[in-house]
């Protein structure tokens, strides 16, 4: 999947710019990915990135695809998924919307990537919507 096929998603817009990166980033809570680190990582799809080098706890979906779940104990049962912000389109949870299959994405795609494990660090522009957790991406065609 193309960056610019997956920038197109319907969603939510949001407040959150790629500009804020380095200052939500200074705030040091979350794990960020650099383009400088995602360059490095180029071929790897999001899935393997994130649960190799950031401990993200990865689900398999009923057909195969990888969606980025969160560990809680309200979510033994069934998975909590993480929202996703794409170049600051909230694209889940969404009317109708599933979870984005993480191994389609892959890291030479995007310049940057904020995850937030838990709710209490989310930006606020975000803290409405985020139960879970919450993954931010920015394609490397969107960025601003």
């Amino acid at each position: 999947v193309a960056a610019s096929d997956t920038a197109k998603a319907k969603g939510q817009k949001t407040d959150l710019k790629f500009a804020g990166f380095n200052a939500r980033r200074t705030k040091g809570q979350g794990k960020f990915f650099t383009r400088a680190q995602l360059d490095a990582a180029s071929g790897r799809p999001l899935a393997n990135l994130l649960k190799t080098d950031a401990g993200a706890f990865i689900v398999a979906g009923p057909h195969g695809e990888s969606h980025l779940a969160m560990r809680s104990a309200a979510s033994v049962s069934s998975p909590c998924y993480a929202a996703v912000v794409r170049d600051g389109v909230q694209i889940y949870p969404f009317a109708g919307a599933n979870p984005p299959d993480l191994d389609k994405i892959f890291a030479e795609q995007l310049v940057g990537i904020e995850l937030y494990a838990r709710p209490a660090i989310v930006p606020p522009e975000l803290r409405g919507a985020a139960t879970c957790g919450t993954l931010l991406l920015w394609s490397r065609d969107t960025a601003r």
